[in-house]
């Protein structure tokens, strides 16, 4: 791929980027040492696989994975019946007949996983509720109302007492993944008013709540899905026992891969224990540290999900199903646009195109409003999914800060202005300018993601540091007095964000690149 600067002159970006990297992990790894050994701290446990590896300590903090852990056997028993049934169903019979016929076998299917009956029984009496009165009235608006009711009022589920302690992750999130599911067909009869309910469709509605790789995690919207059984019907010829049997070996040596990898990272690293330090010890680390913890705290996450999505990505897969595409790679992103669009892919489509694009619709003549409205309601709805504690209030600012400041240098770098600067001072020096401005959304977008991972409590310790206290140690000088003070390391970051920046904008363009020649084959 031809870049606007000379090879020479990347390598020099790449290879600082990388000994950054190699420091952050010493950083990392004897922060670790100093908490199992000598910050006074005993809830660090002894590694599960003790028997086979030795003494070795084990990070079991982060609640999402020991649950992800805990159901793995289970998820992929129920995951494994799912996909035999689903070719015996398409080899007996015509891929339509299969299509109406599974939708009852895949609720059976889930009403023995999430192992709760009250749950199961909620959502049908509210999917046939609100579904029913979105197809009479064809008005959104109700479906939208009810639904998020339901997934923020914490008094209703407590009131229902539906969660099992033992099985609250698959439950929970089969909970809130079929209310986003609910919403979608609402929202598609209300959009579609010429629709009109048939036995296909019908038993396909039935099929898109039950079906059990998209029943949590993985955002699919119902025209998407529709979509799909389309293709699997107008399929002249299936895939080859041989290559099926290939995509199995694969895309299992895969998974597997990725959960070791993020089993290992817990065994070396602490990035979860450490994060419940108490606010004080946590605030008094050295701003250095607060940052390289933000940064594999936010490895971990990337690891963690590429299982987690990666599992019901894989069934799907082995199905003949199109799921949402696996995360994108955090550490090749300097635009945090691009993080929204390539990590949850699924909330991703689901935000833009039935929350931003339908206010952008809107018929006003208050365009800039309109705009304002439609950039800030997927946000009210992440509010609404995730709470409003200040940790996420901060993600949700420094997101904003971050996406309209991408906003302004798009239009900008469109305007005829930037490309009479461009020719005056040459298309080398543009981009490497342009390099900088990245760094200038790099940094908010950063700490959002921060406050996003690290515990409540001490997410707005990490930003409050480096970026309040540090800006202010650089207007009055203070940063000079160490280099691991807030300025210096604030300082620090904007020079290597210069670097990282080239890096990244690299492979931006050759995943832009590698979109279009999909797109033309």
């Amino acid at each position: 791929m031809l870049l606007p600067i000379s090879n020479n002159e990347y390598y020099c970006y790449f290879i600082v980027t990388v000994i950054h990297a190699f420091f952050g992990l010493y950083v990392i790894y004897t922060t670790s040492k100093w908490y199992i050994y000598e910050s006074g701290h005993i809830s660090i446990e002894s590694s599960s696989y003790k028997k086979w590896i030795g003494d070795w300590n084990y990070d079991n903090k982060d609640t999402e994975w020991y649950s992800t852990k805990y159901d793995i056997l289970p998820t992929l028993k129920f995951y494994l019946i799912h996909n035999i049934l689903w070719k015996i169903f398409y080899k007996i019979f015509n891929p339509k007949l299969a299509n109406i016929l599974f939708g009852p076998i895949s609720a059976i299917l889930i009403f023995y996983y999430i192992d709760n009956s009250k749950i199961f029984t909620v959502l049908i009496i509210l999917a046939i509720f609100i579904i029913s009165i979105s197809y009479f009235i064809r008005i959104e608006f109700f479906a939208w109302i009810i639904c998020c009711y339901f997934i923020i009022d914490p008094r209703i589920q407590n009131h229902l007492n539906i969660f099992h302690i033992s099985y609250f992750y698959r439950q929970f999130n089969f909970y809130t993944y079929t209310i986003v599911k609910i919403i979608n067909v609402s929202i598609y009869f209300s959009r579609n008013k010429e629709i009109k309910i048939s036995f296909k469709l019908f038993s396909r509605i039935i099929l898109y709540l039950f079906y059990l790789p998209y029943s949590s995690i993985l955002i699919v919207l119902f025209d998407d899905f529709n979509n799909q059984l389309d293709n699997l019907e107008n399929k002249n010829q299936f895939i080859s026992i041989k290559q099926y049997i290939k995509n199995v070996i694969i895309g299992g040596f895969r998974l597997t891969l990725w959960f070791l990898i993020t089993e290992i990272f817990l065994h070396i690293f602490c990035v979860n224990e450490i994060q419940y330090l108490s606010s004080e010890t946590f605030f008094n680390l050295n701003a250095h540290v607060l940052f390289v913890i933000g940064i594999f705290k936010g490895a971990f996450f990337y690891l963690k999900y590429l299982f987690i999505f990666g599992l019901p990505i894989y069934f799907a897969k082995l199905d003949g199903m199109i799921p949402p595409r696996k995360p994108i790679c955090i550490f090749t992103i300097v635009r945090f646009s691009n993080l929204w669009r390539g990590f949850d892919r699924g909330l991703y489509q689901f935000m833009l195109r039935q929350i931003y694009i339908p206010f952008l619709q809107i018929n006003s003549k208050y365009n800039f409003l309109k705009f304002i409205c439609a950039f800030l309601m997927p946000f009210v709805f992440v509010l609404v999914w995730h709470g409003t504690s200040t940790k996420y209030l901060i993600w949700v600012t420094c997101s904003l800060v971050d996406l309209f400041g991408e906003k302004i240098g798009r239009i900008f770098g469109e305007s005829q202005k930037w490309k009479n600067i461009t020719e005056y001072i040459g298309y080398k020096n543009a981009y490497r300018i342009k390099a900088i401005a990245c760094i200038f959304t790099l940094i908010p977008g950063l700490f959002g993601v921060f406050s996003f991972l690290i515990q409540d409590g001490n997410a707005e310790k990490i930003a409050y540091k480096i970026l309040v206290q540090g800006t202010l140690q650089i207007f009055t000088g203070e940063w000079k007095n160490s280099i691991l003070s807030p300025g210096f390391c604030l300082l620090y970051l904007l020079t290597f964000g210069y670097f990282y920046s080239h890096t990244c904008l690299y492979f931006e363009e050759k995943e832009k690149i590698k979109r279009k020649r999909k797109l033309n084959d």
